[in-house]
């Protein structure tokens, strides 16, 4: 059963633990409980050793006189730590101070409760355990939070891996994934793109010739140019990404780069002959990177191209190769050499 407190729930049913040396006063304690509407089992004690055991027990709430034969409230707050139990207590107490009042909520005690004024305990068990719930949930919360960021960092960097292990297996192309990755954010921000959709571009552009894992080494690695039959054979690597990533409902979002970088303006790429506006905008901007990277840094059958020369062929095949708006408004940001080296 539960008590409808705004959006909080709260328990109707409390397990309570009162450290108190005064059965009487103990009884109008958890008369002033079941008053606010709960249901009580409680327990009194009055020893270290007692309140000790009963530490390890299920309980909602403690509630503690201030001073007792055998301790006082402020032991009792630095046992309730050594326990690192998350149980609200609560001073209740015939005699407190303004000093003791601080230094025992500075220990953690979640209210106090003067034993003249009675009638007040019910509200402040209500707003204690209040309190308790929404910092469970937030801590909950909190917890779930960082354990999205620790996978989604993990699956990041087993991204990352893969396109290390694509690089390391085609000598001529070492570093271009990490490269291309960096540039493509980049021209992304500067066209506008919001943070949450570059999470994916940055997948993408990383990702974007896994699906070479199904072409054969005697094509990939081919020292001299391919024959028609070869190049048929190359041209399915964005199909194999397809199939290889749309699988995995968590990199959908990150398909387009590898599906489609290989598309071109006019409609003459492939595998799908995509034209214009037709292809997705993330891969429009990558094909734009991934050939200023190829042809600006060497390969085994030729030297690095000028970046005044590359720059010059990039901005020649616009609207044919490339979006001429993207070239025209925002390929300064690579060209020029803002974002790339």
């Amino acid at each position: 059963m539960f008590i409808k407190n705004g959006p909080i729930t709260l328990p109707m049913h409390l397990v309570i633990l009162v450290l108190e040396d005064n059965p009487s006063d103990a009884e109008l304690m958890i008369h002033a409980i079941r008053k606010a509407g709960f249901f009580v089992h409680s327990t009194r004690v009055e020893t270290e050793v007692d309140f000790r055991r009963l530490l390890d027990y299920s309980i909602d709430l403690i509630l503690i006189d201030n001073r007792l034969p055998a301790m006082n409230a402020l032991r009792a707050m630095e046992i309730i730590h050594e326990s690192q139990i998350d149980v609200p207590a609560v001073i209740v107490s015939g005699t407190l101070d303004e000093a003791e009042a601080r230094a025992l909520l500075d220990m953690g005690a979640w209210d106090y409760v003067m034993k003249d004024r009675l009638f007040r305990l019910g509200m402040v068990v209500k707003k204690s355990l209040e309190m308790r719930m929404r910092f469970s949930t937030l801590k909950r919360a909190t917890e779930i939070e960082a354990l999205l960021i620790e996978l989604t960092n993990a699956y990041d960097e087993t991204i990352a891996g893969w396109a290390r292990a694509l690089d390391l297996r085609d000598k001529e192309t070492e570093g271009h994934s990490q490269r291309v990755t960096e540039n493509t954010v980049k021209l992304a921000r500067a066209m506008g793109i919001s943070e949450r959709e570059i999470v994916h571009v940055r997948r993408g552009a990383l990702l974007h010739d896994i699906g070479k894992v199904g072409i054969p080494d005697s094509i990939l690695l081919k020292p001299g140019p391919l024959t028609a039959e070869e190049f048929d054979v190359m041209q399915r690597h964005p199909q194999y990404a397809y199939e290889l990533l749309y699988p995995i409902a968590h990199l959908r979002p990150a398909l387009d780069i590898p599906y489609c970088h290989h598309e071109k303006w006019d409609g003459t790429g492939y595998p799908r002959g995509l034209k214009g506006e037709a292809i997705p905008l993330c891969a429009r901007l990558f094909s734009i990177v991934d050939v200023w990277d190829a042809l600006t840094n060497e390969r085994p059958y030729r030297a690095a191209w000028e970046k005044s020369k590359a720059a010059l062929y990039i901005r020649g095949v616009a609207g044919h190769m490339f979006d001429p708006d993207i070239v025209r408004d925002y390929a300064h940001v690579l060209l020029d050499g803002r974002a790339m080296g």
